[in-house]
């Protein structure tokens, strides 16, 4: 049976609700696409390995992976010089740290609060987002990839109306919206407040260009935008999956986004006085420049898949910029990484804790929303 422009819709009506029109079990698969006899048997013997035993494999060969190439990376450094530089470091600034990155939380929380009301999710108490979304900070510092944010929308949904998952989804992806404008909220303002080395003047062009892109791109989605006459065209069930996630990031269209918008900010300052308490624990004698550099790449390394917490990722996007612009010992920026991701992970991990403690007691029945 030859393709037709019915294929497509019965296939993402399949995919979405689990159906198998005839059009779609007739259809035969391009040639292209076929695997070859090799391919066949590979995937015929490794469908046959139990599943448990895959993951480990998976797991194994991603860390592998990840540790061979922080191997590589890191030969020519000096570890005596590191540990040196760890050996030096002043406490009080880390327990500063650790303070502006658990308000950072607490902050981003509250930012999470405003778009679930938003988004007809009014009815989840405070203490349960807080809850969850330190537990998806805590499984973010030792789960490879964005693992952290379904476990925060695994925890968040128990709390919630069956069927409230797409909505939760929803939040979260505008949350991480109002996030990057903080951010480049941040970069603008400083970048222009204090000097910037000629080679990363663009920086505040770039940032400024995604601070009025973002709300621009937004308007498309808008009531009779384009996105909305895309979703006409999908699947019955595919536009009420699109719906429910609309409506979940609905504060991005309503007047609750400055008040979203301003914890968010509030959040972003948390997270860059822990970077800037770091700066000073170790004490690189770097201009504030640096740390907002270090800080604006951080954010774009967090958007990659990576190790857990960001392993490796974070740490070129440290090392590298403090070494080739600033001058700072590659071992040195070695060890603000290391002692910045530590940080993180520290109070992430003791909030998550916490929150697991919490969510244990608490009662998992749903509330009406």
């Amino acid at each position: 049976m030859p393709w037709t422009a019915q294929t497509v819709p019965d296939a993402l009506g399949t995919v979405m609700g689990g159906r198998y029109p005839a059009s779609v079990r007739s259809v035969p698969t391009p040639a292209a696409l076929r695997p070859g006899p090799l391919g066949r048997r590979l995937r015929a013997r490794w469908t046959c390995v139990p599943r448990s035993l895959r993951t480990v494999i998976v797991g194994t060969a991603w860390g592998g992976g990840i540790l061979a190439a922080l191997w590589l990376a890191s030969r020519e450094l000096d570890p005596g010089t590191v540990a040196a530089a760890f050996g030096a470091v002043k406490w009080s600034w880390i327990v500063i740290a650790a303070a502006c990155y658990a308000t950072g939380l607490l902050a981003s929380a509250a930012s999470w609060k405003v778009g679930l009301s938003a988004g007809g999710l009014a009815g989840v108490p405070f203490r349960h987002i807080v809850a969850s979304h330190w537990i998806g900070h805590g499984v973010g510092a030792v789960l490879p990839g964005h693992m952290g944010e379904a476990a925060r929308l695994l925890a968040l949904r128990r709390h919630c109306e069956p069927g409230r998952g797409v909505r939760i989804a929803g939040s979260m992806a505008a949350q991480h919206v109002l996030d990057g404008m903080a951010i480049m909220l941040l970069v603008v303002t400083a970048s222009f407040a204090v000097p910037v080395p000629g080679a990363l003047a663009n920086l505040r062009w770039i940032a400024l260009a995604l601070l009025i892109l973002t709300p621009a791109s937004l308007v498309l989605a808008r009531p009779g935008g384009i996105m909305r006459r895309f979703a006409r065209r999908l699947p019955d069930r595919a536009q009420r999956v699109l719906r429910a996630f609309g409506d979940g990031a609905g504060v991005l269209m309503r007047r609750e986004a400055l008040a979203a918008f301003a914890w968010q900010v509030i959040a972003i300052g948390g997270r860059f006085g822990a970077l800037l308490s770091l700066v000073y624990a170790f004490a690189l004698g770097v201009p504030l420049s640096a740390a907002l550099m270090v800080f604006a790449l951080l954010a774009a390394a967090a958007v990659v898949p990576a190790a857990p917490g960001g392993l490796g990722a974070k740490q070129a996007a440290v090392v590298v910029p403090l070494a080739t612009v600033y001058g700072v010992a590659s071992e040195e920026a070695l060890a603000l990484s290391l002692g910045f991701q530590a940080t993180l992970a520290a109070v992430g991990l003791a909030g998550g804790l916490v929150a697991l403690v919490h969510q244990r007691l608490a009662s998992p029945r749903a509330r009406l929303i």
